[in-house]
């Protein structure tokens, strides 16, 4: 009994060890201060946060702090809940004068010297580089910028990080992964935008999965060019994105004529207001589509980032990036962050193990929407007899609030008639899970 109990107790502070090694990094950027102050940042759900962004001038000659930048009161509050804070450096449209500054050893030094002074003046924990997107013939003099900068903040604190925000897949051969994964303490994947206003045809913002009928990537195939690539990847950070992309397109991967970035804020409203929710099996994350039949939104929610907090767990991937904190603010309610925290740094879930459905298979409940009972029929098909078969009701907040099956059952095809007996109206999810593979649909319950 004494050895049981050693056991159990081992196996729990082992578990709370990767739990606690595990990143949960948020953007937060600047000019959001306004509208999404210090005081309303779920500290309690994050390991850092990247505060965005400075960046150097188009010759490199100096760093430019946009107006209103400094914020304190974000790094005083963040340490008071031992939430570590950095200084993100660059960003989309705001690169141009990296090359410049890597290339000229006088603008290197400048540059270094600035990053450097700015982190002691203000309390910054550490650098994030993001460099959209350095070249072939930038790469030795990066590296070289990374050495230097690294040095010179470990001079600083010896506890000083230095990171990148990394693209999906290094396409203009740009870094000396051989060299930069040893100087870089993590490297953010930015496994979001596979699809967007500069693609012609309608996609999701950030698949798990790659769909066999499009090539444009995915969190799995991010993932395994940079281990390919020979970083571990427990320095490996993957992207998630609190935001979707809204195309004008008649089906997924149709054919687009215009797309918008939208935050997680203001998707929320489409569910209730006609809009459709559709969840792709194969890519493990949903999408919209509005009565008309004439867009397509694009997205992550509770149940696609809690697979995703999943597959990071499963490979022991280092953790993940957020774009941006305060984008899925709902009510008083972060829903996103809060899931990642939970699952990540809480070790709280309520999935055992992502797993491509291709053995089985769970139908659609009809009707939907439905006030009384509803269907729900799947089939169990596989070279076994007998299953262990758990289909449940998850709420938006991913908790189960109902149990429907519970029990092994032989392989075949079955109907579950459904009857809500302590649920009030509104949308949820039900789950199949068969042998720790789950498959996941969505229903909206009208009483």
């Amino acid at each position: 009994m004494l050895k049981k109990i050693i056991t159990f107790v081992l196996i729990f502070i082992s578990l709370n060890i990767f739990a606690q090694s595990r990143k949960v990094i948020g953007y937060y950027p600047s000019w959001n201060k306004a509208s999404f102050p210090a005081n309303q940042v779920k500290y309690e759900y994050l390991t850092h946060i990247i505060h965005a962004f400075v960046y150097p001038n188009d010759d490199g000659s100096e760093l430019v702090v946009p107006y209103g930048f400094e914020f304190p009161a974000l790094i005083s509050a963040a340490h008071q809940k031992n939430v570590k804070v950095i200084l993100g450096i660059g960003g989309w449209g705001q690169s141009n004068g990296f090359s410049p500054v890597v290339s000229d050893t006088a603008k290197r030094r400048k540059f270094i010297n600035d990053v450097v002074e700015m982190c002691k003046v203000y309390g910054y924990d550490g650098v994030d580089l993001d460099w959209e997107y350095p070249k072939s013939n930038d790469r030795n003099n990066l590296t070289l910028l990374m050495k230097e900068l690294k040095g010179e903040l470990l001079k600083l604190n010896p506890s000083m990080t230095l990171s990148i925000a990394a693209p999906s897949t290094d396409w203009n051969n740009g870094y000396d992964w051989n060299e930069v994964k040893n100087i870089l303490d993590w490297i953010g994947i930015m496994t979001y935008d596979f699809h967007g206003s500069w693609t012609n045809h309608s996609g999701h913002n950030s698949p798990l999965y790659t769909p066999k009928n499009d090539a444009d990537g995915s969190v799995e195939q991010s993932f395994k060019y940079y281990i390919a690539k020979g970083i571990p990847s427990d320095k490996l950070c993957i992207g998630v994105g609190f935001y979707g992309w809204l195309f004008t397109s008649k089906s997924l991967y149709g054919a687009s004529t215009a797309a918008s970035q939208i935050t997680y804020t203001n998707i929320v409203p489409r569910l209730s207001s006609g809009w459709k929710y559709n969840w792709d099996s194969v890519s493990f994350v949903p999408y919209l589509t509005d009565p008309n039949n004439t867009q397509v939104l694009s997205y992550d929610d509770t149940l696609s980032v809690k697979y995703k907090c999943e597959y990071i767990k499963k490979n022991n991937i280092g953790g993940l990036i957020i774009w941006a904190i305060g984008q899925d603010k709902v009510g008083s309610t972060q829903p996103l962050l809060e899931t990642v925290g939970n699952n990540l740094l809480k070790n709280v879930s309520g999935i055992n193990e992502v797993i491509k459905p291709e053995e089985f298979i769970l139908q659609q409940n009809y009707p939907n929407p439905f006030n009384s009972q509803n269907h729900i029929s799947f089939t169990l098909q596989d070279s076994r007899d007998i299953f262990k078969v758990k289909l449940s009701v998850f709420d938006l907040m991913g908790r189960e609030i109902d149990v429907i099956i519970n029990d092994m059952m032989r392989k075949g095809s079955y109907k579950i008639t459904y009857e809500p007996k302590k649920i009030s109206s509104g949308i949820y999810y039900y789950s199949l899970n068969v042998n720790g593979n789950i498959f996941t649909r969505k229903m909206l319950y009208l009483k």
